[in-house]
């Protein structure tokens, strides 16, 4: 008798336990924790490749307008300088003998912007030429124009 009444015992604990297991897993809720996000894309573009100023008289300038400037996904800190002329002629904040300047929106070159993801401004380029030469005509004074992309880190 007392195996029955412990059996019966244990076969009601058990089938109290599981009814508990079951109604406690019917109001469990658990979570996964989720994190994503998108993949940096550090690039740059420009609209123009070339620009053909040609032959030019000392002290002029010449504007071209309408180039964008493109960024990636991601805050962007966009570095715009350019080279000598192939020549002799150097780069300088303001044109003058044997120095040419080159400006974007007004600012002289070199210069850093920060742009935002998906940044695509229209900007003004202007070209001083010397206001004086000791080098002499019929001399190419071929430059370029770097735009160069990095992520932007406060501080």
């Amino acid at each position: 008798m007392k195996t029955s009444v412990m059996s019966g015992i244990t076969v009601l604990s058990l089938v109290l336990g599981l009814f508990q297991v079951a109604f406690a897993a019917d109001e469990a809720t658990t979570e996964i924790a989720v994190s994503v996000s998108l993949i940096p894309e550090i690039k740059i573009s420009v609209s123009e490749s070339e620009w053909t100023i040609g032959a030019i008289g000392l002290n002029e300038t010449i504007t071209k307008n309408g180039i964008v400037v493109e960024v990636g996904n991601i805050e962007t800190k966009v570095d715009i300088s350019a080279t000598n002329g192939v020549s002799g002629w150097k780069l300088g904040d303001t044109a003058g003998e044997n120095q040419f300047a080159v400006k974007m929106d007004g600012e002289a070159l070199p210069l850093s912007k920060i742009m935002q993801p998906y940044d695509k401004p229209t900007v003004k380029l202007d070209y001083q030429s010397p206001t004086s030469d000791k080098i002499g005509a019929n001399k190419s004074q071929d430059f370029k124009i770097l735009f160069k992309a990095s992520l932007y880190t406060e501080g």
